[in-house]
This record gives structure tokens, sequence and C-alpha cells, in this order.
């Protein structure tokens, strides 16, 4: 059955996408692998500032990111405009501190044995997701750290359309 995004307002198919193949679905896959490869070389700084571009493009890109919340999830315009205003927060709180929350952190060793424990945060490689239910820019914590860690989404067909920068965040 093919993906079909729905205005809830007026009842009106606005698009439809076809099923992914298996053979498409793993090409996919492959991509994101690779692009995760490349992704987790990138220092911090470049990766930063990838999240903070994107954090700009949402708002240079404001009006049109609220008309498709708006048109794809039956919100308020004005709602609409909330949501790209804190997805693009959210993502340069991400850039501006992710390098802080993913840094290599010492436990305090409480046997007096002297002994070091360190928590450290390493990439984990692609995430597959399909969020099909809406269309959100909202990037969920995880997955909004996971771009600057150098993680990496996978994508269903939701993800990928006009999603591209949740998808890669």
């Amino acid at each position: 059955m093919a993906y079909k995004t729905v205005n809830p307002f007026t009842n009106e198919t606005v698009a439809t996408f076809p099923d992914l193949t298996d053979a498409e679905l793993a090409h996919r896959l492959d991509r994101a692998q690779e692009t995760y490869r490349q992704w987790s070389r990138l220092p911090f700084a470049r990766r930063a500032a990838i999240v903070g571009r994107a954090a700009e493009l949402l708002r240079t890109h404001r009006d049109e990111y609220a008309r498709y919340l708006t048109l794809e999830m039956g919100k308020l315009y004005r709602e609409s405009l909330a949501e790209v205003d804190l997805s693009a927060d959210i993502l340069q709180y991400y850039a501006d501190n992710a390098e802080t929350f993913l840094a290599p952190q010492k436990l305090t060793e409480k046997s007096g044995r002297g002994d070091q424990a360190m928590v450290v945060s390493q990439p984990l490689g692609v995430i597959y997701c399909h969020r099909a239910l809406e269309f959100s820019l909202l990037p969920a914590g995880p997955r909004g750290r996971a771009a600057v860690h150098g993680g990496q989404c996978g994508g269903g067909q939701a993800c990928v359309q006009r999603a591209a920068i949740r998808c890669c965040l």
C-alpha cells in the first residue's frame, strides 16, 4: 500500500509515495551507512557548522516549512511557525553544545582502589526510522544529538520527502 499525505482539514490527498522495494530500501540503507562513515569522521566543528546551517535554513525558509506543517498536520499557521522556530532553536542548541555533551567524562571511583572509569560517547551507525504519522520538524533528542555526534538516520519514505533536514539530523 502506497504512503499518502492527506490534508486533515479537507481530507484531500496531497501526495502519494510508492512503497520501496526491498532492493531500494537496502540501497538507501547502504547509502546511509556510507554517509555515516563519512560524517562520523568529520571534526565536531564541521558537524556543528552543518547543523547550525540547517537551523539557519529553517529560519530562512520559515514560512515554507510552516505551510507544510499546516497542510500536512492541520496545525494552525501560527503553531506551525512556532514549531519551525523551536526546531531551529533545538538544532542550534546541539550545534553549540554537542561537543561538550559528548566529551568523555571521568567518573569518580568510590572503592578507594584508584581505578579510573570513563563514560565515552561513540556513534552507533545507521538508525532506520519511519515516521509516517505526521510531518514534523522537531529533531527529537537522540536524533538531534546524533547529527553532531556522527550518527545518521536511514530514513523511511516519510522521512526523505520534504523532511530531509530532519532525516539527516
